[in-house]
């Protein structure tokens, strides 16, 4: 769990991550879970989700929004599509992934594979873990993360195509 910890100059491994691991249950006992749960996430799930969009984007309420833009599509078997699956996969860091990329054949290529991948892709902040228990409700369908860092939402797939020749260098 992302926080500032206080150990032991002799410390080993082992107590540093049974010290992260104590902080995050409790971050996730103080109600959490219960969020999670509202949105038809159990934990794992959720620190999935969050792991997702701490690479996606930034800024609590674009985080919260993206959320609630995944949770529709995961809710109706939509792929996710989510780049930072498949840098994942590739170690890469792209703000847009190459069409080849996305075919490539990992249950966390959330191109190929609907829903969540397997497990996180990285750690996600208690903001962003924050954002997954308590998503802002919108009607967009996508999203896209600048090479600024700046997010563009589309309710219709002609917009997020507009969005795409606009903001990012595709192949």
């Amino acid at each position: 769990f992302p926080d500032t910890y206080e150990v032991y100059e002799d410390a080993t491994v082992e107590d540093v991550l049974k010290k992260m691991l104590a902080r995050m249950d409790f971050f996730i006992d103080k109600g959490a879970k219960e969020l999670f749960q509202f949105n038809d996430m159990n934990v794992h799930e959720a620190l999935t989700m969050a792991s997702i969009v701490e690479r996606e984007v930034r800024g609590f309420e674009d985080r919260r929004r993206v959320v609630d833009i995944l949770i529709r599509r995961r809710a109706i078997n939509w792929a996710l599509q989510v780049d930072s699956t498949v840098n994942y996969i590739t170690g890469g860091n792209n703000p847009s992934v190459s069409t080849k990329d996305t075919k490539i054949d990992s249950f966390y290529n959330t191109y190929k594979y609907p829903g969540l991948p397997l497990g996180p892709i990285a750690m996600p902040s208690r903001e962003t873990l924050e954002a997954v228990g308590n998503p802002a409700g919108n009607t967009d369908n996508y999203f896209l993360t600048d090479t600024e860092g700046n997010v563009h939402y589309a309710e219709t797939l002609a917009e997020h195509n507009e969005n795409v020749a606009k903001y990012l260098h595709n192949d």
